[in-house]
């Protein structure tokens, strides 16, 4: 699961993990996962267990994925980390690959 990925990431980083709908959907479009935006996210996250162990906090600007090092202050706006994420999910994939 690509949430899941990145919080792993973002704990093996010590960071947190904010991401805006764009760099979110960046993330899981290798996965072919479909684009997500608040309302559909937030239909998966109330029926979703999973997601719901996963992520911390969610708005209409983006996601905060629940990590070791704890979460901001707020989501209003939180830090486009897509790119570094993405970067990092994308070694590990290449790692697990091996």
């Amino acid at each position: 699961m690509v949430l899941r990925a990145i919080q792993n990431s973002a704990n093996n980083q010590k960071s947190q993990a904010s991401m805006t709908w764009d760099a979110l959907n960046r993330a899981t479009q290798a996965y072919g996962a479909p684009d997500v935006d608040y309302d559909s996210f937030a239909a998966r996250f109330d029926s979703d267990p999973v997601i719901q162990s996963i992520i911390d906090n969610f708005d209409q600007h983006g996601i905060q994925i629940k990590t070791q090092q704890g979460t901001q202050q707020a989501t209003a706006q939180p830090t486009d980390t897509g790119k570094n994420v993405m970067r990092s999910t994308a070694l590990h994939a290449v790692k697990i690959g091996k």
